[in-house]
């Protein structure tokens, strides 16, 4: 079982699709950024434009295209992952709170 991901900054330019989020990423740090308020663990950052986080392929496809999948990765040999999580996360986080006075 592989206990991590990493993850290019070409590639993760690649992915970037969601729509709360600028154009294209400023360098690999804002990936790290993005992906830790997401709910994913990063374990380094390297500024050669990669990093390092936890095993979760599918989790980090989510937080960085916005878009549900279920199918990424499947038979490789990551921790199971459940589909969705990634997105419910970042929803709870945009939705706003209001106190009732």
């Amino acid at each position: 079982m592989k206990t991590d991901f990493v993850l290019g900054f070409e590639y993760a330019c690649y992915l970037w699709r969601r729509a709360d989020l600028e154009t294209v990423p400023c360098n690999i740090y804002r990936v790290a950024q993005i992906l830790t308020d997401a709910g994913i663990h990063v374990y380094e950052v390297n500024p050669a434009g990669w990093l390092r986080c936890e095993p979760r392929p599918l989790g980090v496809r989510e937080a960085l295209t916005g878009e549900f999948t279920d199918h990424y990765l499947c038979g490789t040999d990551y921790p199971p992952e459940i589909p969705g999580l990634v997105l419910r996360k970042i929803s709870e986080k945009s939705t706003p709170t209001s106190t009732i006075l």
